[in-house]
């Protein structure tokens, strides 16, 4: 009675979660390890909170702590393995958003290898399972993948440009700022060079004004060279003159 409520029949459980799309307002979904090919009790496994490496049972459940719900979307990946079964087979029932256990279930049977001179026997309720539908199931899942693949490596190229931009901006900022102080140097040696440039202009005016001076020194000395008397003569008379000067004025 209990193999017969599961329609669909799948081999894996990627398989198996291909199917929640055949389903109506899906919240999760848990997983069950049959001891018998029949079915026998079920004892559902949800994702054990504090270590989401192991499925943790509904019987271990407290006022604090409770199993899980996987999202079908979310993929196998991140799941760990099934519990063990005896005879290799699983069941896994989607669940609502009001925590119902919706029909029909799906069965997961380990595949097995048959002996070339046996046929295997078909498994009960699965005209659903067969074919046409196995195909689109595995389109669906290649088509999902390539989904994921595409997410991932745009969230790569977003998360490169982005590095890039920053990148970018601090340099922008370190050339400006050399920039501003290559400006600044400039402005600073110009400022010396002219101050350097005004020095030099006065101090040959002072070499100028020292060399005129020490000519007319040169001139009076040769002129009255060996004549001290003369010298002495010619500046009382260039006293007397201007004394004579002064009174006329006056």
């Amino acid at each position: 009675m209990g193999a017969a409520q599961a329609v669909y029949s799948v081999g894996s459980l990627g398989e198996a979660l291909e199917l929640a799309d055949k389903f109506v307002d899906v919240l999760g979904f848990m997983v069950a390890p049959l001891q018998v090919v029949s079915g026998g009790q079920r004892k559902w496994h949800g994702l054990d909170p504090e270590d989401r490496t192991r499925w943790m049972p509904e019987s271990e459940a407290s006022d604090t702590k409770e199993p899980q719900l996987p999202h079908p979307d979310n993929g196998v990946d991140s799941l760990p393995q099934l519990p063990a079964s005896k005879v290799g087979a699983w069941e896994v029932s989607f669940i609502d958003k009001d925590l119902n256990h919706l029909r029909p279930r799906v069965r997961i049977q380990e595949k097995r290898s048959e002996p070339e001179d046996e046929a295997p026997s078909p498994a009960p309720d699965t005209a659903q399972a067969t074919g046409p539908q196995l195909g689109e199931q595995t389109l669906l899942m290649l088509i999902k993948d390539q989904h994921k693949f595409s997410m991932d490596c745009l969230r790569a190229n977003k998360d490169m440009l982005a590095t890039v931009s920053d990148h970018q901006k601090r340099l922008t900022d370190q050339l400006q700022t050399e920039l501003e102080k290559a400006n600044a140097r400039a402005a600073e040696a110009e400022k010396v060079r002219d101050m350097a440039l005004g020095a030099n202009t006065e101090l040959h005016h002072k070499m100028a004004e020292l060399e005129s001076d020490n000519l007319i020194a040169t001139t009076v000395q040769k002129v009255f060279e060996g004549k001290p008397e003369l010298l002495v003569a010619a500046a009382k008379d260039l006293l007397s003159g201007a004394v004579a000067a002064i009174k006329n004025a006056a």
